[in-house]
């Protein structure tokens, strides 16, 4: 096999490799799991975890990720567990995600899940198979330099890994980061994933879908991912041959949504399984320790600041520093005053 030195040359910058891995499947059909940083709130750093058991068509909220809003996730071959990274500090959960413990050996921004329980490769090349309790070359390593060239995904054999860099090359190791090959060229950028059969392997580049059934040998453009709203997407293949699932999130300071598509085609045709609207929490001003910039009593909302009021999808009502919420419909309300948003609970 011919061996391939990865060298990245930077000058004066250090460059991570954040890719779009903020969901993964998991070890039963129909598991995923999927972070949601609500962002851009000020001061807020939330990152929410949940998992749904039936592909999407519910999603259960578990704990917030620790750290900041961004997150790489693996989920292990075993039931319940799954691993994250936040800017280089590495958790396990072990309860699906509820409760997270750290692991200083997961040290890469970039995490895929092993072929055996406890085992799960980095970006760096590092390989952990006792749950991340440490980590390193498997084999030599002398293939590896850095991998801040793009993504990478875990192969369907032990020690395969498959590097797609920013040029278009796709290369991969079969023998734990000791060895690579370039296996074809394909359009710049994007990500791969690794189908649920071997030799299946899939590619998406600015929303268009790649399939590969012969190894990576060659790729056929077989469709494209629907995007009306500018969604945010992850993709993780399913547990059938030519199935794979787009995760789209898009978040703004009044609402977030999820929205979950499934191709059983390779990406020819895609169906909508769920669109999620995520809970809005009251918000505090990161200048100041308190959330009542308003009053509101008998339907009227008053403040010395000047107010804007949004139904639970975003949509803007009303403004000032006295709204007349009595003319509208009982329900849940958004107020804000640009800096802060809190929830009205309006019952007639």
């Amino acid at each position: 096999m011919k061996k391939i030195l990865l060298v990245l040359l930077l000058l004066g910058v250090v460059s991570l490799s954040f890719g779009n891995d903020f969901a993964d499947n998991g070890a039963k059909p129909g598991e995923l799991y999927i972070y949601y940083g609500l962002e851009p709130v000020p001061g807020s750093g939330e990152a929410i975890f949940f998992f749904s058991p039936d592909t999407g068509r519910t999603l259960i909220a578990k704990d917030t990720i620790p750290g900041t809003t961004f997150s790489s996730i693996a989920a292990d071959e075993s039931t319940g567990i799954v691993y994250v990274n936040n800017f280089c500090l590495g958790y396990i959960s072990y309860n699906f995600g509820l409760n997270w413990i750290y692991k200083p050996s997961l040290t890469s921004s970039n995490l895929h899940s092993g072929l055996k329980s406890g085992e799960v490769a980095q970006a760096c090349g590092y390989w952990s198979l006792d749950y991340g309790e440490t980590g390193g070359y498997i084999g030599a390593g002398h293939g590896w330099v850095s991998i801040a060239l793009g993504d990478v995904d875990i192969g369907v054999h032990p020690g395969a890994l498959f590097v797609l860099v920013h040029t278009g090359a796709l290369i991969a190791t079969f023998d734990y980061s000791d060895n690579y090959d370039t296996l074809c060229i394909l359009p710049n950028g994007g990500i791969i994933r690794s189908g649920a059969k071997d030799a299946e392997m899939f590619a998406v580049i600015n929303h268009n879908v790649y399939y590969s059934h012969n190894a990576c040998t060659t790729f056929t453009l077989t469709g494209s991912v629907p995007n009306s709203k500018d969604f945010f997407y992850d993709y993780c293949c399913g547990w059938s041959s030519n199935e794979i699932y787009a995760i789209g999130k898009i978040s703004r300071w009044y609402r977030g949504e999820i929205e979950i598509w499934r191709s059983a085609n390779a990406g020819s045709t895609w169906n909508l399984i769920h669109l999620h609207l995520c809970e809005i929490t009251e918000r505090k001003n990161p200048e100041e320790n308190e959330t009542a910039f308003y009053s509101f009593s008998g339907g009227i909302v008053e403040s010395e600041y000047s107010l804007r009021l949004f139904d639970i999808t975003g949509h803007e009502l009303n403004f000032g520093k006295i709204i007349d919420i009595r003319k509208y419909p009982q329900g849940i309300y958004l107020i804000s005053d640009g800096s802060r948003t809190s929830k009205i609970f309006w019952i007639k």
